[in-house]
């Protein structure tokens, strides 16, 4: 019910504002990381500058609180192309999946929670690790909605990116033990991931519940032997031949491939 009072205020808001909406919003965004790395390169001064620093906030450098998500650890350039790559194919697959107005509605609800709750003493001056964790949930959230997409890791190895997206969730787990200060953040950054997804993984649990109690009794009510399957000529079951096929004819009644009538449906 909340999902779909969810969807509602999302149609109506589209009406209203979807011409607003950026197109490619993660791709500009890997645009700006990708040019702030390379520009770090020749000013290490320049990420200070994009930290997500309270003092300067308050002082009126407001640009800092969001900024910090255009940050990139100076180095490796392998690295940073291989983000980029990431985030450009991600970009496509969720404008792809929810529009661009609703990526873009996902987008800035977690930058917005992440720079909320990073206002706590202990968070000043984490825009590193606001980068990262906005860019590991942003995979989380490419996994969970397209679960069975292959990806080929460095380029080689097929798997599915819902193995992926469960090793992400492990490494952000595994952040926040070795940082504890970061819980209150990676909490608020995924609420928009638990919006989204946590009705539609309790619709699916719930229905494949369902069906498992369906079968279950369905198996109890037959008796060890009994077949699903019984030709109304020789009385052939699938007992008797597993890879005997059974057809419904005309008449209601059910017959092998053997003996099925020539006017059967």
């Amino acid at each position: 019910m909340i999902h779909d009072v969810g969807n509602r205020i999302l149609n109506q808001a589209e009406q209203k504002f979807g011409k607003l909406a950026i197109s490619g919003v993660i791709r500009w965004i890997a645009i700006f990381q990708i040019a702030v790395w390379a520009l770090s390169l020749i000013s290490p001064g320049l990420l200070k500058q994009l930290d997500f620093y309270h003092a300067e906030i308050f002082q009126g450098q407001v640009w800092r609180i969001f900024s910090w998500v255009f940050m990139s650890y100076p180095g490796n350039p392998l690295f940073a192309l291989f983000r980029l790559f990431i985030l450009w194919f991600i970009s496509d697959a969720l404008e792809g999946c929810w529009g661009v107005f609703r990526t873009n509605v996902y987008v800035v609800a977690m930058i917005a929670g992440i720079s909320a709750i990073c206002l706590l003493p202990q968070l000043n001056g984490a825009g590193l690790y606001m980068t990262e964790f906005f860019f590991l949930a942003l995979f989380m959230t490419f996994a969970a909605a397209l679960p069975n997409q292959i990806i080929s890791l460095f380029g080689v190895i097929p798997i599915k990116a819902k193995w992926l997206g469960i090793a992400d969730a492990a490494f952000i787990i595994s952040m926040v033990m070795r940082e504890p200060a970061l819980l209150p953040m990676a909490i608020v950054g995924l609420i928009p991931f638990v919006l989204v997804f946590a009705p539609i993984f309790f619709s699916g649990a719930k229905n494949r519940g369902e069906t498992a109690v369906r079968r279950a009794k369905f198996q109890q009510k037959m008796a060890p032997g009994d077949s699903f399957h019984y030709c109304y000529i020789c009385g052939k079951t699938e007992n008797e031949d597993p890879h005997l096929e059974f057809r419904v004819a005309a008449d209601g009644e059910e017959y092998c491939v053997d003996h099925l009538p020539k006017k059967a449906d």
